[in-house]
This record gives structure tokens, sequence and C-alpha cells, in this order.
């Protein structure tokens, strides 16, 4: 392609701009992965439209074989006496210039668990279920809360500044107490309220909150939280391999403390949102797309005495430690020991970093200092320091040089004889090919890495595959070390998970579940599950206590009706709980009624009645029953009038029978 150049403001290079660049020496584009992309051209004084070569302007090229031109903004023109030489950057580079506002790590968060009042002598006063709302924020080491209780709440007089509230900072944390130091005449829902504010220090065992987000979620914020502080023209996607696999829908810690560059945010930098998601980068004009996998495997070989001209290998030490060592500080309070002042550090064993084949050439030890500060809220011990150390070694291969395959390439696909095959002899950047060349016993399939295109060939100079670990013959991919560092973040993730799964049944995370505290040793002893977050609103609640399960159709406050009684152990129904709200419906649904050897069985229809001692309405049925048997017993043997009596006892027994079945049954 001959390479167009443009003016400054263009965008839709739909037209030969300021012209076509016709007469350059050479042009090429070289590109990293996740890293530089930039166009590199030789032209001479005398060409056509040099004199317009300047900084800032747009050469519009094609960057990689079968890909669509793209724009790069001139940044440096040097000129000697035999040429012009041009560096121009892509234009993501722009994003350089754009700020993206900090997101995250959110400060003011709602109550979680109903707060109590306390009296100056730390004494319980109640709980203020009454509340309007209340509110807590961070600013420096104080946390301070802002509260609005209803001035004829039930608490409202004995409120001042001589009392205490007892209340959940944010999500996750333990309950504090906050002094009251300011209380104020307020409105709250058209009545008179009281507007207090309390203060409590923070203090470090306090967990903070965890940014949970997916790769599409936190670019989503990125282009939010760029646009509260300028117009940006950048726009973000995700490509994952499949759609809904578990790169695209993994929920990660990410976040932006502070105002940054885009570009930064979105680079490999420690924070930046590929280093911690993974993914590979493409971009496309003003489009940045984030790929799980970049590239493909199209089963293209680079093999000597076919398509290598050159390869070289390259052994880097400058990143290589012989032993490592980790440690945590943390404040006093966060530590086992309280004698070490403001700060103290603890630290782990040094343990060896260095493959066994390298140890000859490093006498000297080569000591990697890992912090491990932020991996530990509390002091951890050693043994943790040590497991985390060697972790660490095996995640980011200390131990071992980075080896790295330059080759230069002849680009078969541009040849006649394979023109029918150029698929398959096309390769761009992350894609991944295989390299034979026997001589550095290389027979390796790998990812490119680095490459650089030929724009005026329309050809690959040549590529770079790397990194490896140990040796070539055993070369891997460089993505590697991301995807190991990936499954340790996932488990990280999936145990914190579980915690705040058990958190959440105990009530931390508020909702309609409400926890009851003992008005003396401020320990739970009881739990209401309400159908809403306010005990005054409720018209439903399920209660919990040491004395069983109780149940309300008429509000938290209403009346209760006790399924299971532990304290008398017993247990009954009533219809008004039915399940269609009808006070005459049946409760019992299903299942079997016991009593003694009598039941009746709701799901098949049968039942069984042993009369025995058999009470109804009061009357005793089995004794009238026995003493109707004993007068028929005493009639044997008697004339045709004692058989009257008997005909007259039997008449008597079935009306008996019939009452008792009405009695029973109903008539």
């Amino acid at each position: 392609m001959i390479p167009v150049l443009y003016e400054e403001n263009e965008t839709q290079y739909l037209s030969n701009g300021l012209g076509r660049l016709t007469d350059a020496i050479s042009c090429t584009v070289h590109q990293e992965r996740n890293g530089i992309y930039e166009l590199s051209m030789r032209y001479p004084h005398e060409g056509i439209h040099a004199a317009e070569i300047t900084a800032n302007r747009i050469i519009y090229a094609e960057p990689e074989f079968g890909k669509d031109p793209q724009p790069f903004i001139i940044r440096d023109v040097d000129k000697t006496l035999a040429e012009i030489q041009i560096t121009a950057r892509h234009r993501s580079y722009d994003a350089s210039y754009y700020a993206v506002a900090e997101f995250g790590q959110t400060e003011v968060v709602p109550y979680q668990v109903t707060p109590v009042l306390y009296d100056h002598d730390l004494e319980v006063i109640g709980t203020l279920d009454d509340l309007g709302q209340y509110q807590v924020a961070e600013a420096g080491s104080t946390w301070t809360l802002t509260m609005i209780y209803p001035a004829t709440g039930r608490y409202a007089q004995q409120i001042t500044t001589n009392t205490y509230i007892y209340a959940q900072p944010a999500i996750g944390h333990d309950l504090h107490l906050f002094d009251i130091t300011e209380i104020t005449g307020g409105e709250w829902g058209g009545a008179a309220a009281l507007e207090i504010t309390a203060t409590c220090p923070v203090t470090p065992d306090m967990p903070r909150e965890y940014n949970q987000m997916t790769v599409a979620q936190a670019l989503s914020y990125i282009s939010e939280h760029a646009a509260q502080i300028q117009s940006c023209p950048f726009t973000f996607s995700t490509e994952p391999k499949s759609a809904g696999d578990d790169w695209a829908t993994q929920l990660l810690e990410f976040w932006n403390e502070a105002p940054t560059s885009l570009r930064e945010i979105l680079g490999t930098d420690s924070g930046a949102l590929s280093n911690v998601f993974g993914g590979e980068w493409e971009y496309d004009d003003f489009r940045m797309i984030l790929h799980e996998e970049r590239g493909h495997d199209n089963g293209v070989q680079y093999r000597y005495g076919k398509n290598i001209t050159d390869i070289s290998e390259r052994i880097n030490i400058d990143d290589l430690y012989t032993h490592a060592f980790a440690y945590w500080k943390g404040t006093a309070s966060s530590s086992t020991n309280t004698e070490q002042g403001q700060y103290y550090v603890k630290r782990g064993s040094v343990i060896q970093a260095l493959d066994e084949q390298y140890s000859e050439m490093f006498p000297t030890p080569r000591m990697l200092i890992i912090d491990a500060s932020s991996e530990f809220e509390q002091e951890p011990t050693t043994a943790e320091l040590d497991a985390y150390t060697t972790k660490y070694i095996a995640d980011n291969q200390v131990g071992v040089p980075t080896v790295t395959i330059n080759v230069s390439v002849v680009d078969l696909a541009s040849t006649e004889e394979y023109e029918d095959i150029v698929s398959l002899e096309t390769v761009n950047l992350c894609d991944t090919v295989t390299v034979v060349f026997p001589r550095f016993g290389v027979d390796i399939k790998a990812k490119i890495t680095a490459i650089e295109y030929d724009v005026l060939l329309g050809k690959n100079n040549f590529v770079t595959i790397g990194q490896t670990d140990v040796k070539l013959s055993d070369l891997i991919a460089q993505d590697q070390h991301n995807l190991v560092r990936q499954k340790y973040d996932l488990q990280k993730w999936a145990d914190r998970c579980s915690e705040r799964a058990i958190e959440a049944l105990a009530g931390w995370y508020g909702g309609n579940i409400r926890k009851n505290f003992d008005v003396n040793d401020h320990k739970q002893q009881s739990m209401m599950i309400m159908n809403t977050d306010n005990i005054n609103t409720a018209t439903r609640a399920v209660g919990l206590d040491g004395n069983g399960i109780g149940i309300s159709r008429t509000g938290a406050r209403g009346e209760y009706i006790y399924m299971v009684n532990l304290a008398y152990g017993n247990c009954f129904f009533t219809d008004r709980w039915a399940d269609d709200g009808n006070t005459n419906a049946s409760f019992l649904k299903r299942g079997i009624l016991r009593a003694g050897n009598s039941y009746m069985n709701f799901e098949n229809g049968q039942s069984y009645m042993d009369l025995i001692g058999l009470v109804v309405n009061g009357r005793n049925i089995t004794g009238e029953l026995d003493s109707l048997s004993n007068q028929i017993s005493g009639l044997s043997g008697s004339t045709s009038s004692a058989v009257q009596a008997l005909n007259n006892a039997i008449d008597n027994l079935t009306q008996r029978v019939i009452a008792l079945e009405q009695a029973v049954f109903g008539g």
C-alpha cells in the first residue's frame, strides 16, 4: 500500500488528503503485544509532498497483512543531509492525553445493621429502629456518621452529645462506637427531626469494600469516568474467545484510586486493566478492543531452509534473582507485637529462587525483596509469608532467565508459488506459529509477540517469538504467567465469596434481615426476617429466638403465631396463616396427622381411628359405648319383652353411632 498524508484533524480518510507518499524509500510498522505501535518512514527531500510532512499530521497506512489502514500521528521529523526520517505513533497513543476520574472504593455506604444508642456510661439505652436515615463517610483518619432521627422517636429525648451510637461503619465491618458531636434541628418526611453528627477513628483492621466487576463493566466505568473530565472520542469493547466464557464473566477487583491517564489505566502496568483481567489489545482508529486472545493458530511454520533467513537467541538476566523473601508492614494495632511503635515489620525466610541448572552461573546472591503488606490484613505468620514467597517465585519465574527468539523470514505469502495458500502462510501479531530450527534445537509452538510489517511491499520483515522459560526446546507462550496468576486471583475471589456468603447469612448485608441485641451484654439474641427493611412498615415477619419460631401477618410488632415453641416442647397450627390468606381455609395441605394410634393421611385419603378413650365435644364416647355393650349382654336369654328391649337398645346404639359420626366428621 502507498501511504497517504492527511491533515491533523482528519477522521474519515475518504479522499487522498494532502497526497499519496509515492516516493517513500521505506515504510514499516512495528507492533508489540500490548505495547509499541509505531510507523517508521524514510523519505527523500525532493519527494512529492515532502514539504508537507510535518509533526502532528497523519500518515494513513496498512499495519498488518489483510488489516484495514490505520492513522499514525507524526511525532518526530528528523531531516538529515541524505533523507527525512519520520516516526509516527498510532492514534491510540492520544489516549495518554485524556484523563479518567477516580472510581471505586466508595466511601459513603448505606447502613446495614440497626444502630444502638448508648449512654455516657456505655449502658444500652435502646435500638434506634425508627430512625429516618443514616450514612457513614471516611475522611482521613475519621469515620463520620450523619443521622436523621424523628423528634417524636422513642429515644429522641435521650439523644445528647454525652451519648454514643453503636453502628456499623461499612459493609463487612464490625460495629463501632461513634461519639455524638453535634445535634441540630431539622425535618424528615414533613415532620420535625434531629440531625445528628457522630465520629469514630478509623481502625487499621477495618477491611476495605471490594470492587468486583467483569472486564466489560470495568471498561464501562473507564469510559464513564473519562467523560466526567472531558469529551472522550475513544470507545471500548471486549472480545472473548467464546460468548459467555469464564474470561468474560469472571469478577475481579478493579478501581481507579486517583485521576490517571486513559492509556495508563488500560495498559499493562500494575493495576491497569489488561494486567488485572489479561487479554490482548487491538486498536482500530478510535476503537479499542480487548481480546481474550487476539491471534489465531493457522498451522503456519517457520522452518530452516524454507522461510527462515536468520534466527537469533537472546538470554537476559536483568530480572533474574537467586533468592527472595517477603515482608509485611502494618500498624501496631494490626500486629501481635504492640511494643514496636507506630509501625511493625514482619519478615519471612530467605527462599532459593534460582533454577539448579543455572546455579554455577551466579556465585553471588541476587536478592528479591517482596512487599506482601497488601496481601494480609492482619499480621501473617512466618509460614504464611514463606508460602507467599514460594508462590510468587513460581508465578513470576523469578529464578529463570528470559529467553527470546528473533526470526528473520521470507514471507512466502507474497510469492507467486504460494499465492494459492496465502491464508496458511500469513501471520499477524499474537498469532501462534511453529518454529523449526534444528541447529538451535528449536521445535516449538509459541505466540508472536512483536512484528515488523513492510507497508510498501505488504509483507513481514521479521517476527519476535517470546518469551520462554528455561530453554528454547521447552518454549511456552508468553502469557502463561498471566493465566497462572489469574488462577490464583480467581481462587482468592472464590474464598472471599465464601466468606461474604457466611456474613450474608448472619445478616451483615442488611436487606430485610434485622439482628436484635441484648441490652445488657450486647450479644445478638434474636433475628427478624421481614417483607420490608423497616420494622415499622413490615406487614409480615418471622421471628427467631431461644423460645422458637414465630410468624406474624399483622406486622413486626403485631400478633405472633408460634409454629414451634421450644420453651414448652409443643407445636400447633392456625388457619390464619393459610396460603390464600382466607381465615376459613385449611392450613394442612399434605402429610399425615397422628394422635396416638389414630391418623389421617391427607395425601391418599386414608384414615384410622382408635376409639379407646375417645372424647368428642367433652363427651366420653368410648365410655358410653361400653355401657351400651353391658346392657346388651344383660339381656341374653330374656323373653320376647326382652327381645323388644334389645331392639330398642340397638336402635339407641345406632342413633349414638350416627351422632358420633356427625361429631367427628360433620353431618
